[in-house]
């Protein structure tokens, strides 16, 4: 392909928001020497990042002898995204800055389907969010809502789980297009368990790194990330650990639970074990997740992994305990075990993805 000069001026401007935005604080002159980049193309990129509010001064850097060079300090609050997370019952919404800061949050149960819901409902929360964080409207730059399903992020198709409770009349694509022109936002659709696995790498603040996410509730699934990208697969079936197998004479069938998923769902639990959150039962749930870490983890090489979702909330630190222990016997190397770090990382990981879609036209030359 032929050189385009404002190709590597798109290049040039991305590497260094990303340099700032991962530091927070920097100068002119170490960004240049990080980058290998001019100092006439550093001034004229942080100019455009300072006319937009994207960084400020902050004053000069601490230097042994000579000029102290000014440091430029980075503006989380500049870019904002919504994220929504909806399962069915009940939508959640929060507005998140660039490094996964919940700024103002809302919560409220759903009577009716889908379709209800992007016509009339979000559209409320959202101004109602905006209001309630006193933020200009015009630094909301995209809108990410995850759902329980297989969900092809390049044209909003989306495969609900078995046990998804998401109802709708429309395709999802044809709502997702109708609210963005209603809002005059971009939205864009993710699988939920992607969505928290995206929102502990932000909130960790990790980089180039792996992770894991296994979420176990109504249904189960996991987000995987690996070198900092989110896999989802050429099917957009990445994850779905629902329906791993250990029964060779077993029928898979995407529109039924799967063998996994049925032997952790809410109904089989109860139907096995009487007495909620007995020892009994605490062991046979953490025997089943350590299984599928311990083949995930194996396979991929993965040694961080998060485990959330309502089933671990509910049997909490007791079921963390049994699940380390088992996934410690069947694992070939030490794999880290932990909660997550907000009651709700799938808001902050749906709208980091959102921004991350809106983000070279966020630092186009076009307000």
């Amino acid at each position: 392909m032929p050189y385009v000069q404002g190709d590597m001026k798109d290049l040039n401007r991305r590497a260094v928001f990303d340099l700032i935005a991962e530091v927070g604080e920097i100068s002119r002159v170490d960004i240049g020497n990080t980058l290998g980049t001019s100092s006439p193309t550093v001034l004229k990129i942080t100019n455009f990042f300072q006319e937009r509010g994207i960084v400020t001064m902050s004053g000069e850097e601490k230097t042994a002898r000579g000029r102290r060079p000014q440091l430029l300090r980075f503006d989380p609050d500049s870019i904002l995204g919504v994220g929504v997370d909806y399962c069915g019952h009940s939508v959640k919404v929060a507005l998140c800055n660039y490094w996964g800061a919940s700024r103002a949050s809302l919560c409220q149960a759903v009577d009716g389907d889908f379709d209800t819901l992007t016509d009339t409902l979000l559209p409320q929360m959202i101004r109602k969010l905006i209001a309630q964080a006193k933020v200009p409207p015009e630094r909301v730059r995209g809108v990410g809502l995850c759902l329980p399903g297989a969900v092809n992020t390049d044209n909003a198709q989306v495969q609900l789980g078995a046990l998804s409770g998401v109802k709708m009349q429309r395709t999802p694509a044809e709502s997702i297009r109708l609210l963005s022109q209603k809002m005059g936002l971009p939205f864009y659709l993710f699988n939920d368990v992607n969505a928290a696995a995206r929102g502990e790498y932000v909130l960790r603040r990790l980089r180039d790194d792996d992770l894991i996410y296994l979420s176990a509730g109504e249904g189960i699934g996991a987000g995987i990330i690996l070198d900092g990208k989110l896999r989802t697969g050429k099917h957009f079936y990445t994850g779905e650990i629902a329906h791993i197998v250990f029964d060779p004479n077993y029928i898979t069938d995407i529109s039924q639970p799967g063998w996994f998923e049925a032997r952790l769902s809410p109904d089989a639990l109860q139907d096995k074990f009487p007495q909620q959150g007995s020892a009994e039962q605490v062991r046979y749930v953490a025997q089943y997740l350590a299984l599928a870490i311990a083949n995930i983890c194996n396979i991929l090489d993965v040694q961080t992994v998060i485990l959330g979702g309502e089933l671990i909330e509910r049997m909490g630190d007791a079921l963390m305990r049994e699940t380390t222990e088992y996934a410690r016997r069947l694992c070939m190397f030490q794999v880290q075990l932990d909660r997550p770090s907000c009651t709700d990382p799938a808001l902050v990981g749906t709208a980091a993805m959102a921004l991350e879609r809106e983000l070279d036209n966020i630092l186009s030359d076009n307000l």
